[in-house]
C-alpha cells in the first residue's frame, strides 16, 4: 500500500473543483461513492456526483477558488484512510459560507486511491 499518494488524489479533487472540471471532479470517486453537500443533498453514484456539481455550478450556486487551510489524512487500516480536508474560498462572490470543513473515506482500488464516501459542511470553521 502506498499512502503516500493520498495526497495526490486530494490535489487533484482541489484541482478539478477549482477549474470547474466536473467530469475530473467525479472521477476521484468510486462508481458507487456517496456525496453529502453542505446544504444536506445525499448524491449516490460517481454519474450523480457529475451531474450534480454540473447543475448547482450552473444554476449559480458556489463559488470562488477552494483554498485548503489544513488537511489531516489518518489510515484507518492498510488501503482505508480518513481525511479531513479544511477549506476556504478566495474570491466567492456568493452569499454562501466560503470556508467549512469536508471529509472523506478514501480506499485503495490496485494502485489508485479513491473516494468512497464524501460528507461537506459549510461554514464549518477551516483551521
Amino acid at each position: 500500500m502506498d499512502d503516500r499518494r493520498i495526497p495526490e488524489l486530494l490535489e487533484s479533487l482541489v484541482d478539478a473543483w477549482n477549474r470547474r472540471d466536473w467530469q475530473a471532479f467525479a472521477g476521484c470517486f468510486t462508481n458507487d461513492a456517496d456525496y453529502v453537500t453542505g446544504e444536506g443533498v445525499r448524491w449516490s453514484g460517481r454519474h450523480a456526483i457529475l451531474r450534480g456539481m454540473a447543475a448547482l455550478f450552473a444554476s449559480g450556486g458556489t463559488g470562488g477558488k477552494a483554498l485548503v487551510t489544513k488537511q489531516t489524512i489518518r489510515v484507518l487500516v492498510p488501503g482505508v484512510a480518513v481525511v479531513h480536508l479544511h477549506w476556504r474560498l478566495a474570491d466567492a462572490g456568493t452569499a454562501l459560507p466560503g470556508h467549512g470543513v469536508s471529509v472523506f473515506v478514501l480506499a485503495l482500488h490496485g494502485e489508485t486511491w479513491l473516494v468512497e464516501a464524501a460528507q461537506n459542511t459549510d461554514g464549518a470553521p477551516s483551521d
